[in-house]
């Protein structure tokens, strides 16, 4: 496989700039488990104390990268406040679907559908370039069915 083909994970992509893009909802205050107080203000530096770059939750700031497996961790409030924060792929930590850095910037505070519309359109390029050969493939990859290095539904490689 070359280098043209490899499949960014969505914990890293970031969209042709510099930061993975995190959606996250809090309640109505724009506060999270814990009590842990998230700045509300769209350009706002925001930080843990007590970061711990461990494949476990707890000791970070938590969210689903690019809106993609919302819910995994933890239950939407959808009647609460939702941000986007960027942060450093150097820095995230994969924790199944959804994810945790120790900081990042907040992009976007709103409710739950103008935060996902934020997301979208760089959700939508991250499944394009981790979908390529989609139906079936004897080539590297496939969505369907594969007999090469990758497959969503059923593969050989």
């Amino acid at each position: 496989m070359t280098k043209d083909e490899t499949i960014i994970p969505v914990h890293q992509w970031t969209d042709g700039g510099t930061e993975v893009l995190i959606l996250r909802c809090c309640d109505k205050d724009g506060k999270s488990y814990g009590g842990f107080q998230w700045p509300l203000e769209v350009g706002a530096a925001v930080e843990v104390p007590d970061w711990e770059p461990t494949a476990e939750c707890g000791n970070g700031l938590h969210g689903w990268p690019w809106g993609l497996s919302m819910g995994d961790g933890k239950d939407p409030d959808w009647a609460g406040r939702w941000i986007v924060w960027g942060a450093d792929p150097a820095t995230v930590v994969l924790l199944g679907g959804k994810v945790k850095a120790p900081r990042g910037m907040i992009r976007f505070v709103g409710d739950w559908q103008a935060a996902t519309a934020f997301v979208l359109a760089g959700q939508i390029r991250w499944v394009h370039q981790a979908s390529r050969g989609a139906a079936s493939s004897t080539g590297s990859s496939g969505a369907a069915s594969s007999t090469g290095n990758r497959g969503a539904a059923s593969s050989t490689g």
